[in-house]
């Protein structure tokens, strides 16, 4: 997984964390990973949901919450 973002193989990333989301859904960094992998993409919505999925497990966590405020705020610009 990490290997696979660490060396830009982005669809390979977001396939191993979606696999790693479907087998235990409360893995809140599977789902961070996930929408990296997925804004990496350009799959803005998909990345923000992950996020927002990251942040509903574990809220307290700041990094979570800075990330996808950033990509709120680009889907509203329309990037």
């Amino acid at each position: 997984m990490v290997v696979d973002f660490k060396m830009c193989r982005y669809q390979d990333a977001r396939n191993s964390f979606a696999q790693a989301t479907d087998i235990y859904p409360e893995f809140a960094e599977a789902w961070y990973n996930k929408g990296v992998a997925l804004m990496n993409l350009g799959k803005y919505l998909e990345a923000i949901r992950a996020f927002d999925k990251a942040i509903a497990i574990n809220p307290d966590d700041r990094h979570r919450h800075d990330r996808s405020g950033i990509w709120h705020r680009k889907k509203s610009c329309g990037l």
